[in-house]
């Protein structure tokens, strides 16, 4: 990616304001949405999908929020994927406070972001990173957060190692940083927030499994403890997992064919 160094500029002054970033449009109180937080690979896309899919079951309408991005358009992506954005213009709507998140992605330069008109339904769904969190519950949103762990031998078997993409490298990054941000605390501006634990396990039985329990607690809202508790199998070993996680991702940094990361 190369920006211009007038955009550069604007970008740096953004990404350094960015922990008091606040959307200034519409007051957002009316909707819902669940914040999925984990490491690249841990299936939160996918679990986010099999919500929207199975919500009518729960006689409910539950969406995965549209995003806008400035990197390209890949297969896979969903209808509510706004792509290939110039920098220039989602640079301009940041600095005007439209949008109501927006992440910097390490080693691509790319920019994610969700927009007011990307929440679907009255209940949403959204893949993202824990240093969002803060800008969502600005915006006045009833935010849940769930943090998604995997099985380490499941979880490390996607990537062929050592790893030489500089994307791949910059997600694993960005992986321990939001493993760090689940055991520093998870606290938000100062204050504690409540945190769903999930573990996710191979196979269509363990996602569709996964996806209701999730639906529930949306459901349930601020009772969920009491009215939605996901089922043992689902919670059972989350620290253990969390904690081989954060190792293999540091081994396969240290690993990898890609030299010059902070971390190591």
């Amino acid at each position: 990616m190369g920006l211009s160094a007038e955009l550069q500029e604007r970008l740096d002054i953004l990404e350094t304001n960015r922990p008091q970033y606040t959307h200034l449009g519409h007051h957002l109180g009316e909707k819902s949405i669940m914040l999925l937080v984990a490491g690249i690979g841990s299936g939160k896309s996918t679990i986010a999908q099999k919500m929207e899919r199975m919500s009518a079951t729960k006689r409910m309408v539950v969406k995965e929020v549209g995003t806008h991005t400035t990197r390209e358009r890949k297969d896979t992506d969903p209808d509510s994927y706004i792509t290939d954005i110039p920098h220039d213009e989602l640079i301009d709507d940041i600095e005007h406070g439209i949008p109501i998140n927006w992440s910097l992605i390490k080693n691509t330069g790319q920019i994610y972001s969700t927009y007011e008109d990307g929440l679907l339904a009255k209940h949403n769904v959204l893949p993202t990173l824990p240093d969002s969190i803060p800008m969502f519950i600005r915006s006045g949103l009833k935010v849940q957060v769930v943090y998604v762990a995997r099985p380490v031998d499941d979880w490390r078997g996607q990537f062929k190692e050592p790893i030489t993409d500089e994307g791949v490298y910059g997600r694993i990054d960005e992986t321990l940083s939001s493993i760090e941000f689940l055991k520093s605390g998870q606290k938000i501006d100062g204050d504690a927030i409540d945190i769903v634990k999930i573990v996710n396990h191979d196979g269509e039985e363990a996602l569709r499994k996964t996806a209701g329990a999730l639906l529930d607690i949306v459901k349930a809202g601020d009772n969920w403890r009491q009215r939605a508790k996901p089922d043992t199998s689902l919670t059972d070993g989350f620290d253990a997992h969390i904690n081989d996680m954060y190792t293999a991702g540091l081994e396969m940094l240290r690993d990898a064919e890609i030299e010059d990361n902070e971390r190591i």
